[in-house]
This record gives C-alpha cells, sequence and structure tokens, in this order.
C-alpha cells in the first residue's frame, strides 16, 4: 500500500486561499529589547516556570544561537482567530510584562504547557518555540533575518505540534481518525485486500470501521477545510519536522497517522473519503 505523502495529501486538503492575509499583529506592550537577538543565528526560545498555576500563563523569553540550543519542540498554528487576545506573563527586569497573542495560540499554549497528558508535558522537553512569541513581528529586520533559519528550525526541533484547535468538533474528528486508524490496522493484520464495496456488514464491524451515519463524518471535514491545511508555509514545515504531531484540546497522534488513514480509505474506496470532502 503506497503512501500519499506530504504534497499530495496537501493538494487533497487545500480548500481556500492562504489565511495568512487575515493574520494580525500578535504583540502589546512586552519590550523584545530586554531579549535582544545578538547575532543572525540567534532566536528566542520560550520555558515555562510555572506548569500548573491556574488560569494565568507564565513564560520565560530565553536567546540561544541555534546550532547550540537545548533540545526544544516547534509549533505550528494558525495565526488568525476572531476571538480578543489573551496576555502571557513574562519575567522582566524586578517585575512582569505582558505579552499579547492571539486567541487560537493561547489555547494552544494552555493545552500544551498545562495539560499534564498533553505532548510537550509527555515528551520531558523544557524550551518551545512559537514564531508569534520568540520573534519581534513589529522589527521588520529581525522577521527577515528569522525567516532564513526557519528551515533548519523546524530540521531542529525535537517535535513539531500541530494545533488544530480545541473546539468540540475538532475532538471528535480526531476521534474519528484514532477509529479508522485502528480499523485499518485491523484490516492490514488480516491480510484484506477487498474494496469497502466488497466487505460484508460483518467485516466492516469486525475491522470497527466507522459508518456513513457516523456523525463524526461531518467533524472531519470541517476540519480537513480549516484554515491550518491553507497555509502556505505547510509543506516547507512538515518536509523537515522530525517528528510532527497533530494537536487538540484531548488527543494527539503522530502525522504519518493521516497519512495512512487517508490512503488506506482512498485504497479500499471507502465512501467515507467523500463524505470527507477529499474526493
Amino acid at each position: 500500500m503506497t503512501r500519499l505523502g506530504i504534497q499530495q495529501i496537501v493538494r487533497l486538503l487545500r480548500k481556500t486561499e492562504d489565511s495568512s492575509t487575515q493574520e494580525a499583529a500578535a504583540h502589546e506592550i512586552f519590550d523584545y529589547s530586554t531579549v535582544p537577538l545578538s547575532s543572525a543565528t540567534e532566536i528566542r526560545l520560550l520555558s515555562f516556570p510555572d506548569l500548573d498555576n491556574g488560569d494565568l500563563l507564565k513564560c520565560k523569553l530565553s536567546t540561544f544561537d541555534i546550532n547550540k540550543a537545548p533540545p526544544f519542540a516547534a509549533l505550528s498554528y494558525v495565526w488568525y482567530n476572531p476571538r480578543l487576545k489573551s496576555s502571557v506573563s513574562v519575567p522582566c527586569g524586578d517585575g512582569n510584562q505582558a505579552l499579547s497573542v492571539l486567541g487560537n495560540l493561547y489555547d494552544a499554549l494552555k493545552h500544551l504547557v498545562q495539560q499534564s497528558t498533553s505532548a510537550f508535558r509527555v515528551s520531558g522537553l523544557t524550551y518551545l518555540w512559537a514564531d508569534a512569541m520568540c520573534i519581534d513581528q513589529s522589527n521588520l529586520a529581525e522577521r527577515a533575518a528569522q525567516v532564513l533559519l526557519m528551515r533548519q528550525l523546524y530540521q531542529k526541533a525535537q517535535s513539531t505540534y500541530i494545533w488544530l484547535g480545541s473546539d468540540q468538533s475538532t475532538a471528535k474528528a480526531f476521534s474519528l481518525l484514532s477509529d479508522m486508524a485502528a480499523a485499518r490496522l485491523k484490516y492490514v493484520e488480516a491480510g484484506d485486500h477487498r474494496t469497502f464495496a466488497e466487505l460484508s456488514d460483518e467485516d466492516t464491524s469486525r475491522y470497527g470501521m466507522p459508518s456513513l451515519a457516523d456523525g463524526r463524518c461531518s467533524d472531519l471535514r470541517s476540519l480537513l477545510g480549516t484554515g491550518w491545511f491553507t497555509r502556505t508555509w505547510i509543506i516547507q514545515e512538515l518536509a523537515v519536522s522530525f517528528n510532527p504531531l497533530l494537536v487538540c484540546s484531548t488527543e494527539w497522534f503522530h502525522w504519518e497517522v493521516l497519512d495512512k488513514v487517508l490512503q488506506f480509505a482512498i485504497d479500499i474506496s471507502d465512501p467515507l473519503v467523500s463524505m470527507a470532502g477529499l474526493y
């Protein structure tokens, strides 16, 4: 069974124009001159000294040469979110400064940092990179210099967390993908080569294949049509990432799971493929 590959999956999923034109500035108040970059190869990384501090999210920004940086993870997400911004507290001198971030990024950080079962917490990593916070977006020269490091940054990251949201619909879509992955494994282990149309109801039940009546099909369709899959940088980020993980508020799994599930569904002509809007 062949694999789709990153570019083929992206072509299947891309439905709308790049949402980057809707991206807004992510910072207010925080003074980046307090954490300056002293060379063209330096980056800032986030760490979180207080992981379980309720609703208050605190972080620290530190600088490292990208070639000597400690192990870290990178965050991939969609900037735009119509909700009001939220503030992250950043220690500065004798006090704290507020770093304002868009709602979607804030949701991702809250999940990754404060949920004990998140991919970030389970990994044991200390540092995280998120472009909107680690790059001074108001400094055009810095932005240009940091863009040149993007490929190397994603290559060096221990994992890339692809944040797809915290709403209930996303969680349901993840649940459906997990069920489809389990069904695929049973199908492969059984040495079956029949198409979906050739399988009996008993077969599909035995493999645990979701039915067309499963309400989560519409959730999966919505997920695969979200802004993240239309981003300009998606192929570059995925192609060089060492360990890309799809993440929502309830679950996370490797990008390869999505790759294999979609290829499996296409190979057996599963009607879920058209239900999900892929064909």
